[in-house]
């Protein structure tokens, strides 16, 4: 499996044997003909120096743990308290911190924000929700971070390399620890973010993606890493147990049948037939059996079934709930963070047993507990990532620009699709995919004004 996945990503990052192969889709290879739409070739330009590079590693360091939640696992690491005081100190010297605001999901951002803080006083519990608002904050000093220091297509590729890397770790972690014991759904941690199985495994659907942009960019001993953590995260993902996940996952592998050409079709399908043959049977029979509901409901009800098919109903539930508040709160909600506090109420008034459960649907979360005001700012901002994506996709002006515009995309399908049942609307990978997004869009952008700029000396 490991060699045909190699074989497939040599042909997608050798430009030189296969821009013009007949096989490849245009989205695919480099363009020859003229064409308003094709963005400058890369060569036509020279990117000036940026002073500010080290702050810029600085944020990489942070994001790694941010995103890989480190912190939560092992006590006393505490690297937000050193390096956000160095990186503001890094943007109040760059004089950046306006740059957000050329993204296109950045005002976006910045009026979801403030809508937040407009909806705690009128929360349920306005304490928790200054909480939440906290959290919120931090987020959108991530994404203000990221468009002050990622600067270049080259900078967009070592931050989507450093999630792919923490993603990685996430996977090792998980394995490593085994929460609950070898035949429970893996998570991590007892107390951690990620030890929800489902957020575990979305997490690392997302370092799939760039792990896998890393295999068809690098050489040697860092495309051997990242196609052992690309096989450590299948693993891990399957042991989570998470039928989330096993959607989110085909639903993605769907879309890059459709974006492929023939000969990677062929290669996809080989690999997914490997997996189907390989990862079943390695797999806790507890495991097998929930995924098994996906295919066989209502057969052999064992305590796993069951188990199972209560979650499904409760998340039914949750959603008829959190669609309720939003009727009744239209303006303001119930309060950001107050999804379970209204829904023990309701289950007091209804004289039923609450569920004492997040909404498990970022959309809903984000409408029940901001407002529709607030969900269409977070619409805006999340789909927002993905309009010019697609146009980068087609038509980046090296195989390097449409990789990462392909791989930036997958991940944030998968997050599109898994923010149908997880809660994670204010802050968390969601933000930071949005940022790489933007960020790596403007370095596009950038990139082609420059190219234009000199293409225009040259001329005169």
């Amino acid at each position: 499996m490991i060699t045909d996945m190699s074989r497939f990503l040599d042909m997608t990052s050798a430009p030189a044997e296969y821009a013009n192969d007949a096989d490849f889709a245009p989205s695919e290879t480099l363009v020859t003909a003229p064409s308003q739409g094709i963005l400058p070739r890369s060569r036509s330009y020279s990117v000036p120096r940026d002073r500010f590079r080290f702050f810029q590693y600085v944020l990489l360091v942070y994001l790694f743990f941010y995103c890989s939640r480190v912190s939560e696992v092992v006590a006393g690491m505490r690297f937000a308290i050193v390096l956000l005081p160095v990186l503001l100190i890094g943007l109040f010297l760059s004089g950046r911190s306006k740059a957000i605001l050329g993204m296109r999901s950045g005002k976006a951002l910045i009026a979801f924000t403030i809508w937040v803080a407009v909806c705690v006083p009128t929360s349920l519990w306005r304490t928790d929700s200054l909480r939440m608002l906290r959290g919120n904050v931090i987020a959108l000093l991530i994404v203000v971070l990221m468009a002050a220091f990622i600067r270049t297509i080259r900078d967009s590729f070592r931050l989507m390399y450093t999630i792919g890397l923490s993603m990685g770790l996430v996977a090792v972690m998980g394995l490593v620890l085994k929460r609950g014991g070898s035949s429970a759904r893996l998570g991590l941690g007892g107390t951690a973010t990620l030890k929800d199985p489902n957020f575990f495994c979305f997490y690392i659907l997302v370092g799939i993606c760039f792990l896998s942009l890393s295999v068809s960019v690098h050489k040697g001993v860092k495309r051997l890493l990242s196609m052992g953590l690309i096989v450590l995260c299948l693993g891990a993902a399957a042991r989570s147990g998470s039928r989330m996940g096993l959607v989110a996952f085909a639903i993605t592998v769907l879309m890059f049948f459709i974006f492929g050409n023939t000969r990677q079709r062929i290669y996809l399908v080989i690999g997914c037939l490997l997996l189907a043959a390989v990862v079943p049977p390695m797999l806790p029979q507890s495991v097998k059996q929930r995924f098994m509901i996906l295919f066989q409901p209502g057969q052999d009800a064992s305590h796993v079934d069951i188990s199972a098919a209560g979650s499904a109903v409760a998340r039914r539930q949750l959603l008829l709930s959190g669609l309720q508040f939003t009727l009744e709160n239209p303006l303001f909600g119930v309060g950001p963070g107050q999804f379970v506090q209204a829904e023990v109420q309701q289950a007091h008034a209804q004289n039923r047993k609450a569920l004492w459960m997040y909404s498990h649907n970022a959309y809903t979360e984000t409408s029940s507990e901001t407002g529709i005001i607030g969900l269409i700012l977070f619409l805006v901002a999340f789909l927002g990532a993905q309009v010019g994506l697609q146009r980068i996709r087609k038509y980046g002006p090296d195989l390097l620009t449409r990789r990462m515009a392909l791989f930036t995309h997958l991940a944030i399908i998968v997050a599109t699709l898994c923010a149908f049942f997880l809660t994670l609307g204010y802050s968390g990978i969601i933000w930071v995919l949005i940022g790489t997004s933007g960020t790596f869009q403007l370095a596009v952008a950038r990139r082609a004004k420059l190219a234009q700029a000199q293409q225009d000396n040259q001329v005169r």
